[in-house]
């Protein structure tokens, strides 16, 4: 049955992750620059948001382990690993979901998530390209250390570098930029 596929087609219609037309049906829509900067102007409000709720919540053993998915992630990609954009992004994932469920905001947590959505193709492109992933990494690394000091605001600088510096190698893939 076709209506199921609608259902959730038109679902993804409310994220921005689909264009519906009544003409034209779906479509993948058009991600300009501008939708770039919005998306993460608003990624960096919530990530460093969550950061400073989370920094006093974190324990040393969910540092650690991110740490440890951090340091594998990069291992795969300094050896050439074909399965490395995928550990990146598992790990990427899941220090940015730990320190959204530390804050204990699900609507904020659920904001970024459709703005992620839609930023998903570049971010995928990007996890594919050794050497993002391994800037991001360390971005990633610094945004650990701050964590591990418990100071909110320089954990929200790390983040803020981070989700800027994203921002600036996504306009680069974005625009057909190689570097």
């Amino acid at each position: 049955s076709r209506t199921p596929v609608r259902e959730a087609l038109l679902r993804l219609g409310q994220t921005g992750l689909v264009q519906v037309s009544s003409r034209k049906g779906f479509s993948i829509p058009v991600i300009t620059s501008a939708d770039v900067r919005e998306l993460y102007d608003l990624r960096s409000a919530i990530e460093t948001y969550a950061i400073r709720r989370a920094t006093p919540l974190i324990s040393e053993d969910e540092i650690a382990t991110h740490r440890r998915l951090q340091q594998a992630a990069l291992r795969q990609s300094q050896a050439g690993d074909p399965a490395t954009a995928e550990a990146f992004f598992r790990a990427d994932l899941a220090l940015h979901s730990v320190l959204h469920a530390l804050a204990g905001n699900v609507r904020s947590a659920r904001i970024l998530s459709e703005a992620m959505g839609q930023l998903s193709l570049l971010s995928l492109r990007a996890s594919t390209i050794t050497e993002r992933a391994q800037l991001a990494i360390a971005e990633h690394q610094v945004i650990l250390d701050a964590l591990a000091t418990r100071d909110p605001e320089a954990a929200a600088q790390a983040m803020e570098v981070h989700v800027e510096a994203v921002k600036a190698r996504s306009l680069t893939d974005r625009d057909g930029g190689d570097g």
